[in-house]
């Protein structure tokens, strides 16, 4: 036995990108996926928190304007502690974390204290503004030079930022982040150091997300444009020419562009959900209310190993199945081999993919499963022997006489989730336009979670989506009200 000190774990410090989680970098993904414990910032795209194993320790270090959560020593101290713990630590910084992210000073005091740094780059805001809007930071018709500054500074300094020096130059392009907040005396600063009133302007709110908005003005206007479209932070602030050069950028009509979306399903659904909503336009906010554990199911193995040996039907409606199927598989002594004479269905496109990548080819693809799922409809409308059913899904149902023996193999069980505190302080103050339920454990949990009182107020203010009859039902027992407008919309969503 080794009784000495542990080694102290590595921290990464990570940029996530400005938004979208798609702009995080392979290696920093990768990193998130197998560290042992995050520290987070605000404006991180919560997708890749929520989907994270339920092992890895998760630490919530951000602010938004006006309510900072921690202060730097606290967050520089976290970090050593988690270190020193032996854990490999992914400190999550929106953006890129060499730009305006105080990556300096938790690198200087970790690495002061024996403790391994290692630095990730990311996407800055700049870039991806730049990227959305259609926008060369840098024109030779307009623009040979670009200037990077921050309009936000201590609470208790002023920002050293020259402003009036910068209004005198020319011929250049002038980038300024956090740049909401200050933004009055930020332009009053610049126009008494000579620059023109007239001079483009272009502020750019929540880049790559779903609540994302753009607004061009000149400088001595923008900041009650700003006002009158309620652009709030996080924006990004472009003054000079180049704005006047924006190129015309593909945008397609999107139905839910603008909308928030809280959704609830389990950490394991959370990414290929997020990335439906975001096909269509919404911003989702993924806070899953209820989580999967592995179940072991003895009986209903060894009723699968003669419906495998005898042939029937195994039928998929999620990755998720999918994913816990083949894990279950394996953990029983099975293997892909074992699958024998059965024949394979899947519901959805997400679910063939899942079947594809662990080198299963359903027999049978299908968009959502039937009100009743008969043999005739898994064939075709031919008639067919009775056979056995072998499915997962709760939300399935059958005529158990239509078959020889349906078997329900129970690969998961779900317990309630708990949510950070700065998750209740967003919906609080920030409604979200939908809430998506997808079964009744979701359901469940999420008047658990809140309480009742809280969630019926909450999905009084909203609109709920369930996707099924079964999620339905479990709403309707809490007497939470259901909108039907969009049901159809969501529906087509996720088939596609």
């Amino acid at each position: 036995m080794n009784d000495g000190p542990k080694k102290a774990g590595i921290v990464y410090l990570v940029g996530a990108g400005p938004g979208h989680p798609g702009l995080i970098t392979r290696m920093g993904y990768e990193l998130l996926q197998h560290c042992d414990a995050v520290a987070y910032d605000a404006l991180i795209p919560l997708e890749l928190i929520s989907s994270l194993p339920e092992r890895v320790e998760r630490h919530y270090v951000g602010r938004r304007a006006g309510r900072h959560s921690m202060p730097q020593a606290e967050k520089n101290r976290l970090l050593l502690d988690l270190a020193l713990r032996g854990l490999n630590v992914v400190r999550l910084k929106g953006g890129d974390t060499s730009f305006f992210g105080g990556s300096a000073e938790e690198a200087e005091y970790l690495a002061a204290a024996g403790v391994q740094v290692v630095i990730i780059p990311g996407v800055t805001a700049a870039s991806a503004v730049a990227a959305v809007s259609g926008l060369p930071l840098t024109d030779r018709r307009a623009a040979s030079w670009a200037f990077f500054a921050t309009a936000h500074g201590s609470a208790d300094e002023p920002i050293p930022v020259p402003w009036k020096e910068i209004a005198a130059l020319s011929g250049g392009t002038l980038v300024i982040y956090m740049g909401l907040a200050n933004l009055e005396q930020t332009v009053a600063k610049l126009l008494e150091g000579g620059s023109d009133r007239n001079t483009p302007c272009m502020v750019v709110q929540a880049a790559t997300t779903g609540v994302q908005q753009i607004l061009e003005s000149r400088l001595s206007d923008v900041v009650a444009d700003c006002r009158a479209r309620q652009i709030r932070p996080p924006a990004l602030v472009v003054v000079g020419g180049v704005v006047q050069h924006r190129a015309s950028t593909f945008s397609h009509a999107t139905p839910l562009a603008g909308k928030r979306v809280l959704t609830t399903c389990c950490a394991q659904e959370t990414e290929a959900v997020c990335a439906a909503l975001r096909e269509y336009g919404a911003e989702p906010l993924p806070y899953p209310t209820y989580i999967l554990e592995n179940s072991d199911d003895a009986q209903g193995w060894a009723r699968f190993a003669t419906a495998a040996a005898s042939g029937g039907w195994c039928v998929f409606t999620s990755s998720t199945e999918v994913r816990g199927f083949v894990d279950a598989l394996l953990r029983n002594t099975f293997d892909l081999r074992s699958l024998g004479k059965l024949r394979i269905a899947a519901f959805g496109r997400d679910t063939e993919s899942a079947l594809l990548r662990r080198g299963l080819r359903a027999d049978r693809i299908f968009q959502i499963p039937p009100q009743t799922l008969s043999p005739k409809y898994l064939t075709g409308g031919r008639s067919s022997k009775a056979a056995r059913l072998v499915i997962i899904s709760e939300q399935i149902s059958v005529k158990p006489e239509e078959w020889a023996d349906v078997i329900r193999l129970n690969l998961f069980r779900t317990k309630p989730a708990s949510w950070e505190t700065h998750w209740l302080q967003e919906i609080r103050t920030n409604s979200t336009d939908f809430i998506l339920f997808d079964n009744p454990a979701a359901v469940d949990g999420f008047v658990q979670v809140l309480g009742l009182d809280e969630a019926r107020s909450l999905s009084g203010r909203c609109k709920v989506i369930v996707m099924n009859n079964a999620a339905a039902a479990a709403a309707s027992r809490w007497n939470l009200e259901l909108s039907v407008e969009f049901a159809e919309l969501f529906s087509e969503m996720f088939r596609t």
